[in-house]
Parts: structure tokens; C-alpha cells; sequence
């Protein structure tokens, strides 16, 4: 209990910082998708921290995006589920194999978003409009930043033993 109280502060404040400070800026990282990223692949298999970490960053995005409610939370419990598919092919996750699910969470939970504000809008606010995804240079650099914040803490947990006994409880 005490871990998911830690996580949600967490999670509170770098959605604060990210939207508040980090918004005047042209691009930067998403450190809410970046900390969840990282919470699903080092968690211990067995365990649902990372489901409890999608839950509660997809409830904050929701709180503080402009999406319908609900689109963020879905998009990063479906993320939870295929990358808990996908981490279940690798039995040691290395530098390559982790910058590739960051790679493909970013890739994807941009997807999920756009896709499910769409059915959203369809269902809900009777929107007649065209579905739209854009991998334009604003999604590879959102990429490139969170890749390189992923990496960073990547050293942090792996290396150094940082954060190690949040995550793997």
C-alpha cells in the first residue's frame, strides 16, 4: 500500500512538472508514459504493479489531457497487456530488448490513444470525423526523448540498484 501511495505521488508530481513546467517547450518527454514503461518491465512476474501503475498514471493523463475520459487509462492497460506478452519471449531484459519495448510502448500508446479518442468520439459525442494518427517529427522525437530517458534510468536500476526495491516488491 505504502509503494502505491509512493507511486501515485510520483506520478502526480512529474505529470505536474510535464504539463506544467515542460509545456511552454516544443517537445519533451512524457515521464508518466516513461515511468510506467519502466514499472511494467522491471516489475517481478506474478505481480500486478505495473497494471496498478497503468491504472493510475491513465487516471491522472485522463484528469489533465484534453482526450475523453478514460481514453489514456484504456490505452496504457492495453500496453500493459501486450507488453506483458511480449517481456514473456525474453527471460533477461539487456539494453537492446528494453530500448525496443520503450520504443514500441511509445509507438504504441500513441496509437491506442488516438485510436480509442476516435471510437470515443464515434460512441459518445455522435463525432462524425476522420480517424487521424500522425508519426510525424513531434511522435520520433517524443520517441527519442522518452528512449533516452528510458536508458538513463535503464543503468540507474540495472547497474546501480536505484529504484530497484520499489519496482521489484
Amino acid at each position: 500500500m505504502k509503494n502505491i501511495i509512493l507511486l501515485f505521488l510520483i506520478l502526480y508530481f512529474l505529470l505536474l512538472f510535464q504539463t506544467g513546467f515542460l509545456n511552454s517547450f516544443k517537445f519533451a518527454p512524457n515521464f508518466v508514459l516513461t515511468t510506467i514503461l519502466i514499472t511494467i518491465i522491471f516489475e517481478k512476474r506474478g505481480k500486478i504493479f505495473g497494471l496498478t501503475s497503468a491504472l493510475l498514471g491513465g487516471f491522472l493523463l485522463d484528469i489533465f489531457s484534453g482526450f475523453n475520459f478514460g481514453v489514456s487509462t484504456l490505452s496504457l492497460v492495453l500496453l500493459y497487456f501486450c507488453l506483458k506478452l511480449l517481456i514473456k519471449l525474453f527471460l533477461k531484459i539487456n539494453i537492446l530488448e528494453f530500448s525496443f519495448f520503450i520504443i514500441f510502448g511509445t509507438f504504441f500508446y500513441s496509437l491506442f490513444l488516438s485510436s480509442f479518442n476516435y471510437l470515443s468520439g464515434l460512441m459518445f459525442l455522435s463525432q462524425s470525423s476522420v480517424f487521424q494518427f500522425n508519426l510525424n517529427y513531434s511522435t520520433l522525437v517524443e520517441i527519442g526523448f522518452n528512449l533516452g530517458l528510458g536508458i538513463i534510468v535503464f543503468y540507474l536500476i540495472k547497474y546501480h540498484g536505484i529504484f530497484r526495491s520499489l519496482l521489484l516488491k
